[in-house]
């Protein structure tokens, strides 16, 4: 990383050691709001993924933002810094203002859609928007709606949710359906600019990805303190061959985790087999979340399952995110249909970068042709 991403990252590392305490976490079980963590998240300025000191307010680099992703994800920041970092990048893609407080985006599952009609000069949204990060405590959500044979970024106010659910972190995840809803043209974006629906998508895994493969170095880190402490017949856990062995494969799924993360952004960075990359990363890393969570759990024993030791924060949020944006099933079987797509006969330039292969460079998911 860059000197200014360690700067960034130290200082949310150091935000979030300090202020996501015990008493925090409890209460949020019921689908509070962190008002004083939100709040010194944005005095440090962690929650913006605009540079204002440069010409035109530019977007942050991808390689910070997604590093701060992953610190928050190392410290089960309990507030939406990812998805309020994302819908502030779709905004400035669309060219739309963005509004100040935490932000929300969708669509969050591939099956809703989101439709645009124009009335007059201004516009009626209309579908249904489900499992949305935080959405009961959002200022606005961000969404990419169809409109007519193209897309446009749309802000939606503070919406109502039409019911409330939590993922098995107890973060909420709520679900929003719009009838008609009426959006000022401020609200939405030129048709076709910015991120379509497929793309913020594909960016959605990504960062979440990174934020995983934090909550996963977290998840070691307490493991090998742990073995190291607990003893059993006279000697550290961790001094067994067969603890050794199961914290030698705990590590190497963690740092699988990483370097697929670190590959991706990369990638995406500069648009080369982008989807293709970040596909391949969310599924490698939520299946590493699996024996991530296993063997933690299993190294701690019974200590590990108890709400005062602070494995569970990391371990039930990996669970939930896993199958956020993609599961790792869902994201193998994008794979398996765009290297058919590519066929035989350039899978092995393709695989080589000797040539790129637009279908699988673009973010874009093969079921929403």
């Amino acid at each position: 990383m860059s000197e200014l991403n360690d700067i960034v990252v130290e200082s949310a590392t150091r935000l979030f050691s300090d202020a996501c305490t015990a008493d925090l976490y409890d209460g949020l079980e019921g689908g509070g709001w962190p008002a004083d963590l939100w709040r010194l998240a944005t005095d440090t300025g962690l929650t913006s993924a605009i540079d204002t000191e440069s010409d035109g307010g530019r977007c942050l680099p991808l390689d910070l933002l997604t590093a701060l992703a992953r610190a928050a994800g190392a410290k089960a920041a309990p507030i939406p810094i990812v998805e309020t970092l994302l819908g502030q990048f779709a905004l400035k893609a669309a060219g739309l203002a963005v509004p100040d407080g935490p932000l929300a985006f969708g669509p969050v599952l591939t099956t809703d859609v989101l439709a645009l009609e124009r009335r007059g000069a201004d516009w009626l949204l209309s579908g249904d928007l489900h499992r949305i990060p935080w959405g009961r405590h959002v200022h606005a959500v961000v969404a990419v709606a169809r409109c007519g044979q193209s897309h446009a970024t749309v802000c939606i106010p503070r919406p109502t949710p039409s019911s409330l659910g939590q993922n098995y972190a107890g973060e909420p995840r709520d679900n929003f359906v719009f009838d008609a809803w009426p959006l000022a043209a401020a609200s939405v974006g030129e048709e076709g600019r910015g991120l379509d629906a497929d793309t913020l998508y594909f960016h959605a895994a990504l960062w979440r990805s990174a934020q995983m493969a934090g909550a996963m170095q977290t998840a070691l880190d307490l493991s090998l303190r742990y073995s190291m402490e607990r003893e059993q017949f006279g000697r550290p856990i961790g001094k067994f061959q067969a603890v050794q062995q199961q914290m030698a494969m705990m590590a190497s799924q963690v740092a699988a985790g990483a370097a697929a993360v670190e590959a991706a952004v990369a990638a995406a960075a500069d648009g080369h087999q982008a989807g293709l990359a970040v596909a391949a990363t969310k599924a490698r890393v939520s299946e590493a979340a699996g024996h991530v969570v296993a063997i933690s759990h299993q190294v701690h024993g019974a200590m590990g399952f108890t709400r005062e030791h602070a494995l569970h924060r990391s371990t039930r949020r990996l669970m939930a995110w896993r199958d956020e944006f993609g599961s790792e099933a869902e994201w193998s079987a994008w794979i398996g249909r765009t290297v058919a797509g590519i066929g035989g006969d350039q899978l092995w330039s393709f695989v080589t970068a000797a040539q790129d292969f637009p279908s699988a460079n673009s973010f874009r998911l093969n079921h929403h042709a």
